[in-house]
């Protein structure tokens, strides 16, 4: 389940307990503080993961040398898009797929 599936359970069961006089306007609002922190607890979490992941990536793996079969799969994106860019210009092998339909 994720975040927003497990608000949408949540509301649900607060209405319900709404309805049977359970839960106080200072509960609700007490809820929704710790909704609040939760959701923001978890954006400090992801930023900082996503920090620690470059920094590995910029300083600690740096030197090392990514497997072949990554490699070129990033080499054969890069002559992929390079094609499409020489497609664009004009500047490409023979004729664009759209003009030998055509003629």
């Amino acid at each position: 389940m994720d975040e927003e599936e497990l608000m949408e359970q949540d509301r649900s069961y607060l209405v319900k307990q709404i309805l049977n006089g359970r839960e106080t306007m200072k509960d609700l609002r007490q809820r929704n503080v710790q909704l609040k922190w939760l959701r923001a607890n978890t954006e400090k979490r992801i930023k900082k993961t996503i920090k620690s992941l470059h920094y590995m990536l910029t300083h600690e793996w740096a030197d090392k040398e990514l497997p072949p079969v990554k490699t070129k799969k990033i080499d054969e994106i890069i002559e992929e898009l390079n094609g499409e860019q020489e497609l664009r210009s004009g500047k490409g092998e023979g004729v664009p797929p759209e003009e030998e339909t055509r003629g």
